[in-house]
């Protein structure tokens, strides 16, 4: 019983329709762009971290051993100092710590360590984008799947009613009220009907392959959304703190930073070194102590300056490179704010129009049904040809079909407006 009731749980989970929302959430789970966006982002992470790390130096466990042709005194010592007791040997062991840091780079270190901070909000910003364009493309193929979900249901009723009527008009036939010639245009019709039944099947198991290639599951039947086609307002006038901007505008300040740093080298550079460790070994044969283990603590301060007089040209030419650079990002940025521009009024007035298209299909839907209703009594009284009949009816069909299209257009539209002002995210 209990087995039974979960193969019954798990067919009723497999056949519930799926949502829109569990599409774009499945879409956003499995996607490996985004999946690599992420782990990029974690790079730049870890490289700012190294960046970080560098500024404070390096402190190093390091050891040596050397072998002199000539005896050589663990410690450096003054003449004056030399005496038969001090502490010589041809192999010198050493074991200390080392530490040093750069203290003065002409503010080079600080900058890299901005550029990657930079470059951490960049990937935030291109993780963002990639969430949007995804959710994008997800809504626009389920609101396809949708629309021609109901081009056929609507077909299949028409289908069903011109096959019913191609029966009526047989026995009308073989009763000698009709001519043959009319059941012969009504099966026609009726095959048009199968064509473009077969059309949209095809159509619609392409889109079901792609929303399958974004969710990576099975998809068995769609849970419809509710349209109300009404005038939406959007609020463009601020464009700049979109992330497609934004990257832009992080790659100028990159660039500013990159010519900072290379005018860095203008600068003299600093370092400090420390050193501490012990330096043993075993007194050779010329020592009074021949043989004996001696060792003596050894310790370090030391300063170095590098000032960098010329370099043929190379630094100027580096900077100057750096600033045509930032010139054609900025450039960019412009045109990419003139595009988005004209993508908001274009889909703006795609979404005016496909309200228009709305309005007028349905307006033109029902008068069409009401002509259709007509034209089958004026069929039937002889008033009206077959012909007629059958153009009024696929008049009707071609209607309804635009009309169900313009609906789910306008939702496409809101859709895209949405994607490109960057708020399908939101």
């Amino acid at each position: 019983m209990i087995k039974m009731l979960s193969v019954l749980s798990l067919v009723s989970l497999s056949l519930m329709a799926l949502t829109l929302d569990e599409s774009v959430d499945a879409a956003l789970e499995n996607s490996s762009k985004l999946s690599e966006i992420k782990l990029n982002k974690e790079i730049k992470k870890l490289h700012k971290e190294e960046k970080s790390g560098l500024q404070y130096g390096e402190l190093s466990l390091v050891g040596s051993f050397d072998h002199y042709n000539l005896p050589r005194t663990l410690a450096p010592i003054t003449p004056a100092s030399i005496s038969p007791s001090t502490p010589t040997t041809q192999d010198l062991f050493s074991l200390g710590l080392n530490y040093s840091v750069a203290l003065f780079t002409g503010f080079a270190q600080t900058r890299n360590v901005e550029i990657e901070q930079l470059q951490v909000e960049s990937a935030i910003s291109m993780e963002n984008l990639t969430k949007e364009q995804i959710i994008y493309n997800v809504k626009n193929i389920y609101l396809s799947i949708l629309s021609l979900d109901k081009q056929l249901q609507s077909l299949n009723d028409y289908f069903k009613a011109q096959s019913a009527f191609v029966d009526v008009i047989k026995e009308e036939v073989k009763l000698g009220k009709k001519a043959y010639i009319d059941e012969l245009k009504a099966k026609n019709d009726l095959e048009s009907i199968k064509a473009n039944r077969q059309t949209l099947l095809a159509n619609k198991d392409i889109l079901k392959a792609s929303l399958k290639y974004f969710i990576n599951q099975d998809i068995n039947t769609l849970e419809d959304i509710g349209i109300t086609v009404s005038k939406v307002e959007f609020d463009i006038a601020n464009i700049d703190s979109l992330d497609r901007l934004k990257v832009l505008d992080l790659s100028l300040q990159a660039i500013d930073k990159k010519v900072k740093i290379k005018e860095s080298s203008y600068y003299p550079q600093v370092s400090l070194n420390g050193y501490f460790g012990e330096n043993f070994g075993f007194n050779d044969a010329t020592n009074v102590n021949d043989g004996d283990f001696d060792s003596e603590t050894i310790w370090q301060v030391g300063v170095k300056l590098k000032y960098n007089l010329y370099d043929f040209g190379s630094r100027g030419a580096s900077v100057e490179s750096a600033k045509v650079e930032k010139l054609q990002n900025s450039i960019k940025k412009e045109d990419m704010k003139r595009e988005i521009t004209k993508d908001v009024t274009t889909a703006l007035a795609k979404l005016n129009e496909s309200i228009s298209t709305y309005e007028s299909t349905s307006s033109q839907f029902e008068l069409l049904q009401e002509s259709a209703e007509i034209e089958q009594v004026r069929y039937e009284s002889g008033a009206a040809t077959i012909n007629d009949l059958l153009f009024i009816n696929a008049q009707k069909e071609l209607a309804r079909s635009k009309m169900i299209d313009s609906k789910y257009a306008y939702q496409k539209a809101i859709y895209y407006i949405e994607y490109i002002l960057e708020k399908g995210n939101k």
